[in-house]
Order: structure tokens, then C-alpha cells, then sequence
């Protein structure tokens, strides 16, 4: 595996996850590994195509990088970029946003993963894979 990247990064993570999803498993940990997986493809197309132009803006680059939620990295691509994410892709990153505190840590909202939590991570992670091939091809054209 390359490690250069977040695309090289999530594109392991997606390898992985599937891989477990096509075996049957389910474990806390796998919705979680996608949602992780979910992050460094959104992490990828702020990587690569916001450019800063100041101080202010590296500042800002470098805190979103930071973040572990989904929805204010598809908020930051879609005001950064005037791209707008259709209200479906939307609902499936946000419905993916569940999975990295409550199923890897204790708490109030921790709760078990089941088949269905697998299914629906499984298909988060396919939609935002499929998001992020289209911002790619989308914002390197404008380049």
C-alpha cells in the first residue's frame, strides 16, 4: 500500500471493510472502520483540490482535516467548492456519522452493531466512494 495519501489510505480501509462485509462479519469495529474509510475519501478532495490562499485559509484547511464528522466535511466541499451533494448522498454520509464514538467507545449512546448497522455502513461507504470518484473527476476539470 501506498501511504501518501487519504485516497491510499481510505481505498485500504474500503479494501478491508469489504472484505469482512463479503465473510460475514459483524463487529463493532468494521461500521466504525468505514466511517473512518468515509472521512479520508471527503479528507482526500480537501487535500488535493482547496488550495489556501492565506494564512486564514491554511488555518482552516489544516482544523477540517482534523474533524471526524462527516457532515462538516461534506459542508465544507460543498460551500468551498459551490458543488452541491444531493440530499440522498447526503443521507447516506450522515447515516454513516453514527458509527465512529458509539460503537468503538463506552457511553450514554454506545450501542452493538447488528446486520443491518453492517448493511447500511456497507452502503454509506459505497455511496461516498462513489461520491468522491465523482468530486475528483468534477473539480480536476475545473483545474
Amino acid at each position: 500500500m501506498n501511504t501518501n495519501s487519504y485516497l491510499d489510505f481510505a481505498e485500504n480501509d474500503y479494501s478491508f471493510f469489504m472484505e469482512c462485509i463479503d465473510a460475514g462479519m459483524v463487529y463493532n469495529a468494521l461500521p466504525a472502520i468505514a466511517q473512518d474509510a468515509a472521512e479520508k475519501y471527503l479528507k482526500d478532495i480537501i487535500d488535493r483540490f482547496f488550495e489556501p490562499h492565506d494564512e486564514k485559509e491554511y488555518f482552516v484547511k489544516k482544523d477540517i482535516l482534523k474533524t471526524h464528522s462527516l457532515k462538516k466535511l461534506f459542508r465544507f466541499i460543498e460551500k468551498e467548492f459551490a458543488i452541491e451533494i444531493s440530499d440522498e448522498e447526503k443521507d447516506y454520509i450522515e447515516a454513516e456519522d453514527i458509527y465512529y464514538i458509539n460503537t468503538i467507545y463506552p457511553g450514554d449512546d454506545s450501542f452493538e452493531v447488528d446486520v443491518r448497522d453492517m448493511r447500511k455502513a456497507s452502503a454509506a461507504l459505497k455511496a461516498v466512494r462513489s461520491l468522491h470518484l465523482s468530486l475528483e473527476k468534477t473539480l480536476a476539470e475545473q483545474i
